[in-house]
Formats: structure tokens, sequence, C-alpha cells
């Protein structure tokens, strides 16, 4: 992948726990040839800024959790690589993993699902703000 920086682009049901999500997150970097330091943030929708297992795993990653509106996330529709018709009956939207990591760079992975959690990776450019990139949890 390169030297890029990364950012994982995040859903989950209210079930899933920190320890899930960090796994996740770090197979995925690790399935993009990336190195776990070229994080620099999770992102996922706001109907999830108060999940405590979202909170729990961008603390334990040492990064902060931003969180995208609905029209942020919908902006990405016609990009998702792969949309869910799940997602979509409760959210309204073809997916939030996806749409989170595009809506900060180019996908460089599509989303993994393991158990109730699914991240995508995005790799953002040099002038990527994450204090600009939607709201802090």
């Amino acid at each position: 992948m390169g030297e890029g920086r990364l950012v994982a682009g995040l859903g989950c049901t209210r079930a899933a726990t920190a320890a899930e999500i960090v796994a996740l997150v770090e197979a995925a970097i690790g399935l993009a040839g990336a190195d776990r330091g070229v994080l620099v943030c999770v992102a996922t929708t706001v109907r999830r800024r108060d999940h405590a297992g979202l909170r729990a795993a961008a603390e334990r990653l040492g990064v902060p959790l931003r969180c995208l509106d609905d029209a942020a996330l919908a902006t990405q529709e016609g990009r998702l690589a792969n949309p869910s018709a799940v997602v979509a009956g409760h959210t309204g939207l073809g997916g939030v993993a996806e749409a989170a990591a595009l809506a900060a760079g180019a996908l460089v992975l599509g989303k993994q699902v393991r158990g109730g959690v699914t991240c995508a990776l995005a790799q953002v450019d040099a002038g990527f703000d994450v204090e600009a990139f939607g709201v802090p949890a």
C-alpha cells in the first residue's frame, strides 16, 4: 500500500464490543498491507456517536472517533463497492463503513465483515485534516 495514511470507516451493531472492533480494524489494516501506525482516525455515523464499544476501540487504537451525518454518508452512495440492503433497511443508507471511509479518501479495502462489525479503509492525502472531518464523538 505504500506510505499513505488511512481512515477506517466502521459500522456495527449495538452489541459490538471494543475488542471485536479493534480486532477487525487491525485485520483490515493487515489485509491492506499497512501498519497500524498509519491509521489517523476511525469514522462512523452520528447515530453511533455514543456507542461505548466504538469509543473504547478508538481509544485502544490511539486515534479519534469522528462521526458523519446521514447527508455526508449519502453523498457516497453511488461509490459504494458493496451496498447492503440490510443496512439500508435500518438506516436508509446503502452502507456506513464504506461511505464513512469514502468520505475521507480513496477506498483501498472494501468492507470487511466479522460478526456485528464492518470495516472499510480509505487512504487520505497529506492535506487531510482529522479535525475538519465530520464531528467528534
